[in-house]
């Protein structure tokens, strides 16, 4: 696939992700409005969190580009 794909994922992943925070950000607000205690957050925000959580990391690797291979040097590696 294209850069260009991993690039959109990257991103839509990260505008995902900054909506969990401010859809958890609300969620306590209106708890503390109608004085709820909290207990936890939602399940499709956990969800949400979790799929942009993974997506994120899948386009990063992807659009960071191939890994290089760590050189071992013969002289530094003694204790």
């Amino acid at each position: 696939m294209s850069k260009t794909f991993y690039n959109v994922i990257t991103l839509a992943s990260l505008a995902s992700l900054l909506h969990c925070a401010y859809s958890a950000a609300q969620h306590r607000s209106y708890l503390r409005l109608t004085e709820q205690p909290f207990v936890s957050l939602p399940a499709d925000v956990l969800a949400q969190t979790i799929i942009s959580l993974v997506s994120l990391i899948y386009g990063a690797t992807h659009v960071a580009g191939a890994f290089q291979h760590i050189k071992s040097d013969p002289v530094s590696t003694h204790i």
